[in-house]
């Protein structure tokens, strides 16, 4: 089955020794896409430098409820200047948190408020946690108060769902994505069966919350992107779907979720593909560090730095912003300037496939 993780925190203190090797079995797995969420300034930076080191990794930058009274000016505007970069594909993960509350409500709520403005603003997917106290739905009524308030302009994604089936239905209708985590194993979650069986396919997303929330027969300490699949597979089962057609939907969704179409999404597809190679050539063909030919390096080495061209260079909107892009990356080598700029002419041509 084809696996996506659309929520981990890769960059959390429990991967500091071995995140490669945990990105590693997450592929191993079928894992095809990861998205790396922050929750402050540090987090959300730290999940840009994951992005730019792995292609497979997608980012998002925001607040989380829990540091709501933490977060001051200062390190707002960080973030909000963060999340113009184009490899951020969502605002979060923010929302609010009635259970533990770790922040005073009232912070909450303003941090909610300026992270669905931005989201809004730059037109991006905001990631929402939601959790009320066991048998209580105070949460997630104010939840959809405030995503209400903003008349249809925000784009919904409800992250490790929790609630009753009345309040997925109601997000449905605002247009949100729905993502499942462990946590719909636990006792007092029951209604996630529910809701697993009436979200439309091309809104259903799964996830783990790494390192939280390991499903069952999952490492208890720590989780990892490669249990995904058992929540998966339980979606699936539940769904009555076919497990290699539910994978293929799970990575529609999750395209269709994190924006594609929108400027802020390097399509997966042929067309994608074909600029990777064809950058990877290019690069081969010039090499622009003097380190890949001389000691016999076959083309193939070249492909993870394409893949990681390919996360700004797609989202290009003009001849300009690609040289520019691949002059801070490799210099003015303006041999390797044309043939990026073609690979990109090429790419664009494909109306399916444009960022």
């Amino acid at each position: 089955m084809r696996l996506i993780d659309s929520h981990c925190h890769l960059q959390a203190d429990r991967f500091g020794d071995d995140v490669d090797a945990v990105i590693a079995a997450g592929r191993e797995a079928g894992v095809e896409r990861i998205l790396v969420p922050g929750w402050n300034a540090w987090s959300s930076a730290a999940a840009l430098e994951l992005v730019e080191r792995v292609p497979s990794l997608d980012a998002a930058v925001g607040v989380h409820p829990h540091d709501a009274a933490k977060v001051g000016d200062e390190e707002w505007a960080t973030i909000a200047a963060s999340a113009r970069d184009p490899r951020v594909l969502a605002i979060g993960e923010t929302g609010l948190d009635y259970d533990r509350v770790f922040s005073p409500i009232g912070a909450q709520l303003a941090n909610l408020g300026r992270n669905l403005e931005l989201a809004v603003e730059l037109d991006k997917p905001v990631i929402l946690h939601c959790r009320s106290r066991a048998g209580e739905r105070d949460a997630q009524d104010a939840l959809l108060d405030v995503v209400r308030a903003f008349g249809g302009a925000v784009r919904p994604v409800i992250h490790s769902f929790s609630g009753p089936v009345d309040y997925a239905e109601a997000m449905l209708e605002l247009g949100a994505a729905i993502s499942i985590s462990g946590l719909a194993f636990r006792r007092g979650e029951e209604a996630t069966a529910d809701v697993v069986r009436l979200v439309p396919a091309d809104r259903l997303l799964v996830e783990t919350d790494s390192p939280f929330l390991s499903p069952p027969g999952g490492p208890r300490g720590r989780n990892t992107p490669e249990w995904v699949r058992v929540t998966a597979n339980w979606v699936a089962e539940l769904r009555g779907d076919d497990p290699d057609v539910f994978g293929d939907g799970l990575v529609d969704a999750y395209q269709c979720a994190f924006g594609a179409g929108s400027g802020n999404h390097v399509s997966q597809s042929a067309a994608y593909a074909e600029f990777v190679k064809a950058s990877s050539a290019a690069l081969y063909r010039i090499d622009p560090f003097g380190m890949g030919r001389s000691i016999g390096a076959p083309e193939d080495e070249y492909e993870d730095e394409a893949a990681r061209l390919a996360t700004s260079v797609l989202r290009s909107q003009s001849v300009q912003e690609v040289s520019e892009e691949v002059s801070k990356r490799f210099g003015a080598d303006p041999h390797l300037i044309e043939a990026i700029v073609k690979a990109w002419t090429r790419y664009r041509s494909e109306p399916v496939d444009a960022p």
